[in-house]
């Protein structure tokens, strides 16, 4: 059962499981300490940052550290799979072969760093296509879960212990109707989700005034019609994100049999939580309400996404919930970029969200909406959407009239739905726009036989069956057919992007080297080929990097040329085998574009604020570089510097003790310690728990090595831009940075690289 009450500081009205009550916790609204069922905590629990269980009280346990995530797998992508990595600042980052993935390609790369990296998602065509992990061959099962991003085995930096018991039973009073209609505990299966919300989902375009398109976005019906069909009392409504119709004068919602119905106008918006309710002239006979889930949801737990990146239509990916984050506690550049009131929760996932996903609907398995899809950090490919009960809110407190899309303010800090991809897609015709129509009937009956994969071999055995191949080249066939023709160009430049999503590498590069020889040669002076950049800035591929050196040199537009500069600056630094050469000519690309194109905006963000970042990381935190200096005091109050090292192989671990993939490692690590005790090795530590953890893990033998304690989001994993748990750096005898982990490594292969890197060491000083 049950129980509903007032949290006394805001008024939030909350509904907690029966078991909870009398228990201590924080209002997930504002923050501030309540007893459940009622009632104020005590005013010494006002500074305590998580949930705070009685010590006399046996029974009160509060959840467990490794409760946090799960360490089940993410469901590989039924609908559309990921894959090739976005722009990633750090070169040859590691990823274990069974625990780590390649993440989506996004269009964030052009925001560089870990606070500019930020995109809201109407805009871009990001991951729409993207399948595959290179040509490694999968050797056991837990392989399948690495073609998806974040499947590694590394968890994100959780939020306060509060917001993870609360997803175990709490939430926000007053979501709309009563569920998903399930049995308690009953899940679906991802198709059976995706079968029962897509008649929900629409696709939102956007016009000005003189009829042309201006964007597009997602969103899904949260209320049935009235008793004429119209929208009215709450019923027929449709919610989206503020910034993708805060720019358009009309806007028409598309669903998935075809049927579209006008906007007549918008019945709430709060600019602020990012969060729009529509009112239609109508629904479509078989349009379903989206069902808002009652409870936030559990870290781990699995979610899918669908929605319309790029133009993409009714596209659906998969992954899980990362963690839940307040708006204040994310890092300063996020909250700065998003001007979200502080108390705002977000549900952070690794489900591929992209350009054309804003608005649209973040589920549950149950089919519930768990967030809105709002924003990403491409370059890490996390995606955030705004937790359904601040909608809930908004849809009870809906005008009972609409206001027209023309009269609302302006949008100051939205991205809006119409950017250089997707104004390039929307203005696709002809034979093009049918091959590509061709392209995603396909790859609908792939996502059928991907759903159905079972081993490693299966997935072989089917990732050559990938569509990309076949369209890429037959674009390419059509553009030879008139080639210096405007159809032409759309068909190379729908090649090139579709190509970017084939498995094979040497694939890959056919397609990128045979469209941009094309291109250059036929249509180089076009302003068209701005959109190149945003294809390529996250590609790895030579012919990639190649084509923008050349686009830089060829076109005669400064914006084309600055972009051009700064993706191929980011792309030599996306590789996982960048070498330190391609890092100075990064580092180079990055200065001449601070220099000479930082005033060039791409999307609202100027090219120097976008470089700054990535400059920062690729001059001390990739292969080859000194990395930054660490003083202080270790655990046990020592003083303690990374200086002091120097003449030793270092393996430093940022780690915390509420994740379970650090704690797995532990033991590895105190074999290593022991194995290497005579030799020119040392394990250090940067753990991201309380002191009162770190001394108790220290104490119970579990961490032998000397650990600095920096908190959670403290100073030193600021420094190193650490973003996930476990990330280690491997640093050899000279101080510079040998390898990256992010994510567990495999054990022998870092045993291996150990070992050859104290060899060097030991050879050297003799």
């Amino acid at each position: 059962m049950s129980v509903k009450f007032s949290c006394p500081a805001c008024a939030a009205s909350i509904v907690a499981r029966e078991d909870k009550l009398g228990r201590r916790a924080r209002c997930p609204k504002c923050g501030e300490p309540i007893i459940v069922g009622g009632g104020e905590a005590p005013s010494a629990l006002r500074d305590a940052s998580s949930i705070v269980v009685a010590p006399d009280d046996p029974t009160a346990g509060g959840p467990a550290a490794d409760d946090a995530f799960t360490g089940e797998v993410p469901e590989l992508i039924p609908g559309l799979p990921t894959g090739p990595s976005a722009v990633r600042p750090v070169a040859r980052t590691r990823r274990s072969r069974s625990r780590g993935g390649k993440p989506p390609v996004g269009m964030a790369w052009k925001l560089g760093g870990a606070g500019a990296a930020l995109t809201l998602i109407a805009a871009g065509v990001g991951a729409a296509f993207y399948f595959g992990a290179g040509d490694e061959e999968p050797e056991t099962n837990p392989a399948l879960a690495r073609l998806n991003d974040g499947g590694g085995m590394s968890a994100r930096l959780p939020v306060d212990d509060v917001e993870e018991d609360l997803a175990d039973g709490f939430a926000l009073a007053g979501m709309n109707g009563a569920g998903s209609g399930l049995p308690p505990g009953e899940e679906l299966s991802i198709p059976e989700v995706i079968a029962r919300v897509s008649p929900g989902v629409v696709r939102i375009t956007m016009y000005d005034e003189d009829g042309d398109e201006v964007g597009l976005g997602s969103g899904f019906v949260v209320g049935g019609p009235g008793a004429d069909g119209s929208a009215a009392d709450g019923s027929g409504l449709v919610a989206t994100n503020y910034h993708v119709i805060s720019e358009g004068d009309r806007a028409v919602a598309h669903f998935r049999d075809g049927q579209e119905r006008e906007v007549v106008g918008v019945r709430g918006w709060d600019a602020q939580r990012d969060l729009a309710v529509l009112e239609l002239e109508s629904l479509p006979a078989g349009a379903v309400p989206l069902p808002l889930a009652e409870t936030l949801p559990l870290a781990g737990s699995q979610t899918v996404a669908v929605g319309h990146p790029g133009g993409f239509q009714f596209t659906t990916t998969a992954g899980i919930v990362s963690a839940l984050q307040r708006t204040d506690q994310l890092p300063d550049g996020a909250r700065q970029f998003l001007s979200a009131p502080a108390d705002q929760m977000w549900v952070q996932t690794n489900a591929t969200i992209s350009g054309g996903n804003s608005g649209g609907p973040l589920l549950n398995l149950r089919g519930e909406v768990i967030g809105i899809n709002t924003w990403v950090v491409g370059e890490r490919g996390l995606g955030f959407a705004a937790a359904a009960w601040d909608l809930g809110e908004l849809i009870r407190r809906a005008d009972p009239e609409p206001t027209a899309l023309a009269d609302l303010p302006s949008d100051p800090g939205g991205l809006g739905g119409g950017g250089p991809l997707e104004q390039f897609m929307a203005g696709l015709s002809g034979e093009v726009e049918a091959t590509l129509t061709t392209h995603q009937r396909r790859m609908e009956e792939f996502a059928v036989s991907f759903s159905t994969v079972e081993s490693p071999a299966d997935l072989l055995a089917l990732r050559d069956q990938h569509p990309a191949r076949q369209t890429a080249d037959d674009l390419l066939t059509l553009a030879e057919e008139e080639p210096t023709s405007a159809e032409a160009r759309s068909a190379l430049l729908a090649a090139l992007m579709v190509g970017r999503s084939i498995v094979s590498d040497e694939e890959e590069g056919r397609v990128i080297a045979a469209a941009g020889e094309a291109l250059l040669r036929d249509h180089g002076k076009d302003p068209e080929l701005r959109v190149v950049p945003l294809m390529l800035g996250g590609s790895g591929r030579p012919e990639a990097h190649d084509l923008l050196r050349e686009l830089r040199t060829a076109s005669p537009f400064r914006d084309i040329q600055g972009m051009s500069v700064f993706a191929l600056a980011s792309a030599l630094v996306r590789s996982e085998e960048s070498t330190p050469e391609q890092a100075d000519e990064a580092v180079a690309l990055l200065e001449e574009t601070i220099k000479d194109y930082g005033d060039i905006t791409l999307e609202g963000t100027p090219l120097d604020a976008a470089a700054a970042p990535l400059k920062y990381v690729v001059e001390n935190l990739v292969p080859g570089r000194q990395p930054p200096a660490i003083t202080g005091k270790d655990s046990e109050g020592e003083p303690m510097a990374l200086e002091d090292f120097r003449g030793r192989v270092v393996l430093l671990d940022f780690f915390a003790d509420w994740c379970p993939y650090c704690t797995a490692m532990y033991p590895q690590e105190r074999v290593l310690a022991k194995k290497y005790e005579d030799r020119p090795f040392v394990i250090l530590g940067v753990n991201g728990d309380d002191p009162d953890r770190l001394r108790e893990i220290r104490e119970d033998g579990s961490v032998t090595w000397r650990t600095w304690a920096d908190g959670p989001g403290g100073a030193i994993s600021e420094r190193y831009r650490v973003s996930s748990l476990p990330t280690l750096f491997l640093i050899d005898a000279d101080g510079r940075i040998a390898e990256k982990y992010e994510g567990a490594p495999d054990h022998e292969e870092l045993v291996a690289r150990i070992e050859e890197l104290v060899k060097e060491a030991e050879a050297n000083g003799d």
